[in-house]
This record gives C-alpha cells, structure tokens and sequence, in this order.
C-alpha cells in the first residue's frame, strides 16, 4: 500500500493534459525563491553592499539580514553582550 500520495501520481499527469495545464517541474510554487550567498554577493555589488550606510544607521543597533551576511564574508561577525542579553529580551529591544 503506497497510500493517496502514489494513487495520485498515477493520474495527475492525465488530468493536467485534459486540463490543458503545462505542469511545472522542480520546487513547489508559491513559495519565496531562496536566496543563496552568490544572490547576496551579485545584489550587493559583489560584496560591496550597503555596509556603511547599514553601521551609520543609529536608529538600530543590527545591520540588514543581507548586510549580516555580507560582513560574514568580510570576515566580521555580529555579537551581543551575554550580561545584558536577558534585560533586553524583557524588556522587548532587540540586541
């Protein structure tokens, strides 16, 4: 017994022909594309990015989830204080 999953697979390429629908192959669609490190690197000049404007920014003390990335391959990691980590949680202010 394969279950509904292998019945289905019989017979959905006859009902998207009759359906005259061109089915998709690959990933699922609806969903976001992923982005991966040569997207981030291409976008961002390849690797010069937004960095600076992102550290001269004073309104948030982390910089852009791509720009994280970019420091990354600069070699430059984020960090937060252990000692205050638990304050700011409670306090809902991001560290």
């Amino acid at each position: 017994d394969d279950g509904y999953d292998g019945a289905f697979n019989e017979w959905e390429p006859e009902l998207w022909k009759n359906m005259d629908v061109t089915p998709v192959q690959g990933k699922i669609a609806g969903g976001a594309p992923e982005i991966i490190d040569d997207d981030i690197k291409e976008g961002s000049n390849y690797l010069r990015g937004m960095i600076d404007e992102g550290l001269k920014d004073l309104t948030t003390g982390k910089l852009l989830p791509e720009d994280t990335k970019l420091t990354k391959f600069h070699g430059i990691y984020q960090q937060d204080l252990r000692s205050v980590r638990e304050q700011l949680d409670a306090a809902g202010l991001e560290r």
